[in-house]
């Protein structure tokens, strides 16, 4: 069985936007001073009321994080643009039971509005397979594994994605654990927003 290296553009339909965007979920904007005064209350909750919070990240290094974001708090965001924000906040203190979420609507209306990426993936020591294809490439991709998503390992895009939720300690495999399955479509869309296309690369078994 020969294994050959091939390459995929996977091209969605998008009514308006681009990446990074946003706006197709009509979100209202929060004031600057809101933001603030929310990110206060996080940084309340964490510091004070949270007993294993720094179990594995020193305090001096989650406190910097805050007031790194608190610094950008200067122009109006949705709450899904400040959740990209602190998310990664909660996520440094490594502690499973301490985790942040939308609101049920807005993920709701993600997975029924938004154009997310169109694979329900697994991960198999470390290596990503297609578990269902909903794209359009008219190819059945289903069991290849994905070796790139436009430039981005699979392994690079696990350790970008998984800055979005907290995992205990260091433990790794948590991380590709809970990007399974339609999660790793929901968490590159926090991340990037709509994407246009997708150049993918994939091992293919003849």
């Amino acid at each position: 069985m020969k294994n050959t290296i091939l390459l995929v553009l996977i091209t969605l339909s998008l009514s308006a936007g681009s990446a990074q965007d946003f706006s197709q979920l009509q979100l209202n904007k929060i004031s600057p001073d809101e933001l603030s005064r929310d990110l206060e209350l996080l940084w309340q909750g964490i510091d004070q009321y949270h007993s294993g919070a720094y179990w594995y990240t020193p305090r001096d290094s989650i406190k910097a994080a805050f007031d790194q974001v608190r610094a950008q708090l200067k122009d109006s965001l949705t709450t899904l643009g400040f959740h990209r924000l602190v998310a990664p906040l909660v996520a440094l203190t490594r502690e499973d039971h301490c985790n942040i979420f939308l609101p049920t609507d807005i993920r709701r209306a993600i997975f029924n509005s938004a154009l997310l990426f169109p694979f329900r993936v697994v991960f198999l020591d470390r290596k990503m397979y297609v578990e269902l294809d909903g794209s359009n490439s008219g190819k059945d991709l289903r069991s290849l594994e994905i070796l790139g998503i436009n430039g981005r390992s699979p392994k690079d895009l696990v350790l970008l994605l998984g800055q979005h939720f907290s995992s205990d300690g260091f433990i790794e495999r948590v991380k590709y654990s809970d990007l399974s399955g339609f999660s790793f479509a929901y968490h590159h869309y926090l991340e990037f927003g709509e994407v246009p296309s997708f150049e993918l690369v994939y091992q293919n078994k003849n």
